[in-house]
């Protein structure tokens, strides 16, 4: 039998026991993986699809440095003088990585993703250094392990590993730092370990300015260590080493600092003082120092603290006492290795009172994911705190060991799971930029003035700050909307987000609460989030099939239910949910939001699905899908004073448009365009360009089999040159899923573009005839009853 050396104990039961270890550890690393890549790239693929400002900034300057361009003035305050420590550390590692794999300079949308790839990365590497840190200083793989759950798990430290920012710089550089001093306390080689750490402090003040606080540190730690032996020489001379480090890190990570030193500084300065009173009212600025530095604690301790876990904070605290008292117990004491860890672990539970302190006397607006910085600390001394209690032979203070962990880990659990939820799904800023440009046509913007539309509450501020802000779509025409809720008129899919679908407002023709689902042969699954608002509800799912019988499976919130569908047929499914998820209302005056999760399944074939929000929308769905799914409940009139604004408005909707650019030629029929149409009267305004002197075509809608229906011929007589032409038709319900056909009967001509909308004009006289006469209009019917063969010339 094999004996381990060191230990005198079997290799077999050592191995065992590093095993028991290493899964955990690599566990952990994986789950820390996984929140702070959830979500990661989203958005990414969008223009303007940014969620934090300082983005778009860092990711230039990342783009500058790897062209070589270090020096590069903007004339703002925004761009000048702003650190970039961490942009030139992602330079200095893209460059390696670009030489073998890449191109020398990828465009800014691909450096976003390699710039949030890198931050997930420095995370990972914090992760290691507190596991490092902690193990050395206490010697516990299990409060090692406590370390890295608490930091895989911090929202805050997840937060700044979603950003393309510097704010984890300051982590990471801080996290070195730490590593750096404990080294040297640990080995040797003194002033070598201490100039590094120094370097560290410097990298944290070129990502962020507020990186020069964990120069406490150092600081600290050489006090702590040669002031009671009186050694004041050995304490100059290397504060002097450590301050050179300093400079040296601060002038690597910005090299604009050796190439144009005066206006570095310079633009440094003014805008540290820029980003100290950005935002802050003027009446706050103009109070005296004191009094602002009250206000500063008073209006954003109690938020910071939350942010970074009151547990840690608190944590933090008590291990300080017990640090404290150990140095002061041990200054005599002839165990100076043991003295060296009580120093390192005083200085680095002291860091977060004096940051805090230094940071909210000094800055009136702050943001909690710029005191990221101090979590490391928190963790550290928290797990410093945990093997004190857990190694301790009173069962109490044992006791308090294992609710410390579960306060801990629960406070910080509840935040990141909340987190990871918004995180995976997209942000409400692409529905607030993408909505209202699919809703009006684009000229509507420049003539109309724009007011709410639809509110995108999703969920109060939080650690992130710039996720889901309060957004809100606004169009033109938004009074018109906002009173008369929605358009006595047919409807059509507005294929717009991925994840939310927001239950308020106006609906609109062209509808992003109707969801199509193409399953094709083998079916589809789409999962959506419905946002609904405490006075919202959905009455009913109106359900539409195409042209071939299939199913619906539908779940909300947990109640589910399947609905056999033949073609072309429309019913109504009412269902209450079970389960769903409150966000914000925190407080009385707060907004509140239900999100409702709703998954449809489609086993084969096609489904339309509309989410009908009032009765008035259950009515509409009725007489639109000719009538067959309940009695036929006559649409009130548009008020007579709102008569006039309510056409006008309804001349900026978009509806369909399809752009085929498909020649015509003699003898050739094209089936051109298809789409599902209720029933109703349509208008269709083709572009056109004649190719020869003299064309003639024809268009008519039939059902999308070509089996079914066969609508209206209308013949068109096409000149030479680019022209419009229109086709009018009316519809019964059946076909729902039909084509436009095109037939050359002589010469070619070239169709550029279609646009389809519904004729408002003859839709709202049939309903008038029908409330003066009785007499419901013809298309209020399941199949079209005209002659199928009749042309119009």
């Amino acid at each position: 039998m094999h004996f381990s050396l060191t230990k005198g104990v079997p290799a077999r039961y050592c191995r065992k026991k590093t095993l028991f270890y290493i899964l955990p550890v690599a566990f952990l690393f994986v789950f820390a993986l996984y929140f702070r890549t959830s979500g990661l790239f989203r958005g990414l693929g969008d223009q303007g699809y940014i969620f934090h400002p300082d983005e778009a900034k860092q990711v230039l300057a990342l783009f500058n440095f790897l062209g070589g361009e270090y020096v590069r003035y903007y004339g703002s305050l925004f761009y000048d003088g702003y650190p970039y420590g961490l942009n030139h550390l992602d330079e200095y590692l893209l460059r390696p990585l670009l030489f073998l794999f890449g191109p020398d300079r990828p465009d800014q949308h691909v450096l976003y993703g390699c710039a949030r790839l890198l931050r997930v990365a420095y995370g990972m590497i914090i992760m290691g250094i507190g596991y490092h840190l902690v193990y050395r200083l206490v010697r516990d793989r299990t409060s090692a392990l406590l370390a890295l759950l608490l930091l895989a798990l911090s929202p805050l430290a997840i937060t700044v590993a979603h950003f393309a920012t510097g704010d984890i710089g300051v982590d990471l550089f801080s996290a070195l730092c730490f590593l750096f001093l404990l080294l040297y306390l640990d080995k040797p080689q003194k002033r070598t370990w201490l100039f590094c750490s120094g370097i560290a402090v410097g990298a944290a003040f070129s990502a962020k300015y507020n990186g020069l606080l964990v120069g406490m540190v150092p600081a600290m730690v050489l006090f702590f260590e040669l002031l009671p032996a009186r050694q004041l020489r050995l304490l100059v001379k290397r504060s002097c080493l450590l301050g050179a480090g300093a400079v040296l890190g601060a002038v690597l990570f910005t090299p604009n600092l050796l190439l144009d030193f005066k206006t570095t500084v310079g633009n440094m300065a003014a805008n540290f003082a820029f980003i100290k009173n950005y935002n802050v009212p003027a009446d706050i600025l103009a109070r005296p120092w004191l009094e602002k530095a009250l206000l500063g604690f008073q209006a954003n301790s109690l938020y910071i603290l939350s942010s970074l876990g009151y547990t840690v904070c608190f944590a933090c605290l008590a291990g300080l006492m017990i640090a404290a008292r150990e140095y002061l117990a041990g200054i005599h004491s002839p165990d100076k290795q043991q003295q060296k860890h009580t120093i390192f672990l005083l200085s680095i539970a002291l860091f977060p009172v004096f940051a805090f302190i230094l940071s909210l006397s000094g800055k009136y607006v702050v943001q909690p994911f710029h005191f990221s910085y101090l979590l490391l600390p928190l963790i550290i001394v928290t797990s410093f705190l945990f093997s004190t209690l857990h190694r301790s032979k009173n069962v109490l203070l044992r006791g308090c060991s294992i609710i410390l962990v579960l306060l801990a880990v629960i406070e910080f659990g509840r935040v990141s799971l909340h987190d990871n939820f918004f995180w995976r799904l997209e942000d409400n800023i692409y529905i607030e930029q993408n909505l209202p440009p699919s809703i009006y046509d684009r000229e509507a913007f420049y003539t109309h003035r724009s007011d709410k539309i639809r509110s995108l509450f999703l969920e109060p501020p939080g650690d992130s700050v710039f996720r889901n802000a309060r957004y809100t779509a606004k169009g033109p025409d938004a009074r018109l909307w906002n009173t008369i809720k929605v358009a006595p008129l047919p409807q059509v899919a507005n294929p717009i987000g991925k994840d939310w679908i927001f239950i308020n407002g106006p609906t609109f023709p062209r509808n992003e609460r109707m969801l199509v689902l193409s399953g094709a042969n083998y079916g589809k699954t789409i999962k959506r989030y419905l946002v609904l608002p405490a006075d919202a509800k959905i009455q009913a799912f109106g359900i539409r099939s195409g042209s071939y019988p299939t199913s619906v499976s539908i779940s909300y919130g947990k109640t589910a239910t399947v609905v056999k569908m033949d073609a072309h047929q429309q019913k109504t499914v009412v269902l209450e949910p079970q389960e769903w998820r409150v966000s914000g209302g925190r407080k009385p005056d707060e907004e509140k939001v239900f999100i409702i999760p709703l998954t449809i399944t489609v086993p084969h074939n096609d489904i339309w699905l509309t989410l009908l929000t009032s009765e008035r929308e259950v009515q509409l769905f009725n007489i639109f899908g000719g009538g067959q799914d309940g009695p036929l409940v006559l649409p009130e009139a548009i008020p007579a004073a709102l008569e006039k604004e309510y056409f006008s408005a309804l001349s900026r909707i978009r509806y369909l448009e399809h752009v085929p650019s498909w020649q015509v030629a003699a003898g050739k029929s094209i089936p051109m365009w298809g789409v599902a149409l209720a029933a109703g009267r349509y208008r269709l305004i083709a572009e056109v360009d004649g190719l020869t002197e003299q064309s003639e075509i024809s268009i008519e809608f039939e059902d999308a089999r070509g089996k079914l229906h066969h609508g209206r011929r209308k013949k068109f007589q096409i000149k030479k040159g680019i022209q419009r032409i229109e086709y009018t038709f009316t519809k019964a319900f059946v076909p729902y899923q039909g084509r436009f056909v095109i037939n050359g009967i002589s010469g070619t001509c070239q169709m550029l573009r279609f646009k389809l909308f519904p004729d408002y004009r003859t839709i709202a006289d049939d309903f008038a005839n029908w409330r003066t006469s009785g007499i419901k209009p013809v298309w209020v019917s399941r199949y079209e009853k005209r002659d199928s063969s009749e042309v119009q010339p």
